[in-house]
């Protein structure tokens, strides 16, 4: 789309969804996500990526791979992977977001289902 993504008749450009960091191309959190929200999935990522680090040291495996699958969850319900918040998603790729966003902070914001949660990303 010569860096150019489309919302409905918004048009967003590659600086508006990626950064360049050390010469690398990351795609940005999504901007329609509440502050409180977005903080809470951020504190969810680093400490998961905390979990991470110290994991790959042991010879636990498994609590590696639940860490692995926390950094992903989180990243997605972020937007920074999984379908493009920038673009119109399928009613599949909004379940996917919902329920990683229900995996990665469910906890923190009581007792959530899909509704609630394609609420909290502006899925709706």
């Amino acid at each position: 789309m010569n860096g150019e993504a489309r919302t409905g008749n918004e048009l967003r450009s590659d600086a508006e969804t990626h950064r360049v960091i050390r010469g690398r191309r990351w795609r940005v959190s999504d901007p329609a996500l509440d502050e409180p929200v977005r903080q809470l999935l951020v504190n969810e990522l680093m400490d998961a990526r905390r979990t991470v680090k110290s994991a790959l040291g042991g010879e636990h495996t498994d609590a590696l791979e639940a860490a692995r699958r926390r950094v992903h969850d989180a990243k997605v319900a972020l937007g920074e992977r999984g379908p493009k918040w920038w673009e119109p998603m399928s009613p599949d790729d909004v379940d996917a977001r919902s329920a990683a966003f229900i995996r990665a902070i469910g906890d923190d914001l009581g007792d959530l289902d899909a509704t609630t949660a394609r609420s909290h990303l502006r899925l709706e």
